[in-house]
Parts: structure tokens; sequence; C-alpha cells
């Protein structure tokens, strides 16, 4: 991750904790998590990395049974400018043609 623009996780293995260290993390770096990739990201150390630079931005697709969503309202993960949460839609999109 060290020399990544973008890192895009497609994957909700719980083995993969994606570190955000200084020596790892390129400060101009996006993550993208979608279908279950919310998974693998640890929300406070996620938090930290946008909050310190560390990281750039970060769009994560949650679904109902994602554990960010039983984060507190107040976390800071749920008020950073640099960080998106959007609901997981894919489901639906059959009753939308």
């Amino acid at each position: 991750m060290a020399e990544c623009d973008l890192v895009f996780v497609t994957t909700s293995d719980l083995d993969l904790l994606l570190p955000f260290d200084e020596a790892v993390t390129k400060p101009s770096c996006v993550l993208v998590c979608v279908d279950g990739g919310d998974r693998a990201v640890d929300a406070g150390r996620l938090c930290r990395a946008l909050q310190s630079g560390r990281l750039r931005h970060a769009a994560l697709e949650v679904s109902s049974s994602s554990p960010l969503l039983s984060l507190p309202a107040e976390h800071p993960i749920r008020t950073l400018n640099n960080c998106l949460l959007v609901p997981q839609m894919g489901h639906d999109m059959g009753k939308h043609k």
C-alpha cells in the first residue's frame, strides 16, 4: 500500500485487516470498500489514519450487518469530511429497472 493511490477492497475476509501505519500508507491514497470490504477495516485505525493524513479519503459501502453501523452516532468516523459511508443497495437494483 505504500505506493498505491487507490486501494479497492471487495472481500469480507476478516483475516485481512488493512494496516494504516505510516510506513504502509501513502498520504494521497484513497480507500474504497464494497461488497463486505468494510469488514476488513478497523474503524479506530481507519479514523486515526484519516485524521492524521496518512490516508486521504475512504468510501465504504456498508451493509445492514456492518460493524460500522453499530458505532455510536458521535463516533468520529461518522462525521469526518474525508470518510463517506454509503448503504449497500445492490440487492434493490432489480426493483429499479
